[in-house]
């Protein structure tokens, strides 16, 4: 009997702890809570323009370095860099 009570207790006491952990975002696995945040400005859809177009140069140059011809693949990378980028800037201008 007494451990069937002590089992009941030990479960009364740890589902509310394990409730409050799992609502704790420190604890929680998976995607950095910045990414849940709304992109609204103008300024903020420019920035993560230009974010997305630095990484997405950093990965083709990577996988450049695979390629027979690097040095004309590493050009081709930059300059949709470069078209990237201007699309973001008129993308930007046009919404001001």
């Amino acid at each position: 009997m007494i451990p069937l009570f002590r089992l009941i207790v030990a479960t009364l006491i740890a589902a509310p702890l394990a409730a409050f952990a799992a609502d704790d975002p420190g604890l929680r696995k998976g995607d950095p809570a910045r990414w849940d945040e709304p992109i609204v400005t103008p300024a903020q859809r420019y920035e993560s323009s230009v974010k997305e177009a630095r990484n997405a140069l950093a990965d083709a140059i990577k996988e450049c370095r695979t390629v027979a011809e690097r040095k004309a693949c590493e050009a081709e990378a930059r300059a949709q860099h470069q078209r990237d980028v201007a699309e973001a800037k008129k993308a930007r201008e046009t919404t001001r």
